[in-house]
């Protein structure tokens, strides 16, 4: 995968961050404030807690996509590990 350009990353992260904890990191805020202006900072915080609403809404309602939409590539995830708790008695994990 190619790396994305410095702007482009910059962006990425504060969605990425305001995804992951709703709240973006002054390191990435201040990078950002560096590039772009107040209204295009608001801007991206705008579009982005608009997208989590609109897929919120969709997700919970269980709407189902159109006929004639792109659908994104299936993502095979790893397996993920589980935990050895043998050594602490834990006994079997599996659900």
């Amino acid at each position: 995968m190619r790396e994305a350009p410095l702007d482009d990353a910059l962006v990425l992260r504060l969605v990425d961050e305001l995804h992951d904890t709703g709240r973006v990191t002054d390191a990435t805020w201040t990078g950002l404030a560096a590039r772009y202006e107040a209204n295009q900072l608001l801007e991206m915080l705008a579009v982005a807690g608009f997208y989590h609403l609109i897929s919120f809404v969709v997700n919970g309602a269980r709407v189902e996509p159109e006929p004639w939409a792109a659908t994104f590539p299936a993502i095979s995830s790893p397996e993920p590990e589980r935990a050895d708790v043998s050594a602490r008695g834990g006994g079997d994990v599996t659900p």
